[in-house]
């Protein structure tokens, strides 16, 4: 083999090399990118504790690809692989949602529908910490509409009723949920909700229901988007250590 012919090789070898890097890049900036589905029009923190946990800290939904980077973290998981055996997912309808004041993003994948009855997974993701909870969404007789929040084994973390005005009633707590995500050292809470934060998780949402809702019923979920990122981003301020 000549010179000549050596270096040619080389070379070709070293374009062929750069192609590909240049092709796995521009896919992966492919399917990184995000259409915005919502915007928050105030664009600030929520002024009270009640608007911090009824949605007021989404900053904005975005519809994102299964395929996207941020989710290399847990889509290849033992755990993720064992929750999602067996089931049905809407790849086309995943969204991530931006909380104000904080770098947890929550990935909402739904499931297909089964009868009355929607599941979704709502992921957390912070760094290298994740978090996979399922929500489930289902639709009674009386027109209330039941929402549980359980771990990707079933096991049941809380729930509550949703009535015809929007309004949650006859919550219920069987188990913890970890506190895994650290809040950044420039976040802050409404001044009402601060001492709930500083709660366990089951803690955390009991304080906010009694003393920032007052009761059953009287708190809204009036973030004007799909339940499961406005549920997913209100325990968000309880899943946060302060």
């Amino acid at each position: 083999m000549t010179i000549l012919s050596l270096t040619f090789g080389v070379a070709a070898i070293a374009f062929i090399s750069y192609a590909c890097r240049k092709n796995e890049k521009d896919s992966a900036l492919q399917y990184d990118q995000e259409k915005v589905l919502y915007v928050n029009p105030a664009e600030k923190q929520a002024s009270t504790a009640a608007d911090l946990f009824l949605g007021g800290n989404v900053k904005k939904v975005t519809s994102v690809s299964y395929q996207h980077s941020l989710l290399d973290v847990f889509r290849s998981s033992v755990e993720w692989t064992a929750a999602v055996a067996g089931e049905t997912l809407e790849l086309d309808e995943i969204t991530r949602t931006y909380v104000l004041n904080s770098d947890v993003s929550l990935i909402t994948i739904p499931l297909r529908i089964n009868g009355l009855v929607r599941d979704y997974f709502n992921v957390y993701i912070q760094d290298k910490r994740v978090l996979i909870t399922k929500l489930s969404e289902i639709r009674n007789a009386d027109g209330l509409i039941t929402y549980r929040v359980q771990s990707p084994r079933g096991e049941l973390y809380y729930k509550f009723d949703l009535n015809n005005r929007n309004q949650m009633g006859n919550w219920k707590f069987e188990k913890d949920i970890p506190k895994l995500f650290i809040a950044p050292p420039a976040a802050s809470t409404a001044r009402e909700a601060e001492l709930c934060t500083k709660k366990k998780f089951y803690g955390c949402m009991s304080c906010l229901i009694g003393d920032v809702c007052g009761s059953d019923w009287l708190c809204s979920i009036a973030c004007g988007l799909a339940v499961p990122s406005c549920v997913g981003g209100a325990s968000l301020v309880c899943l946060v250590a302060s």
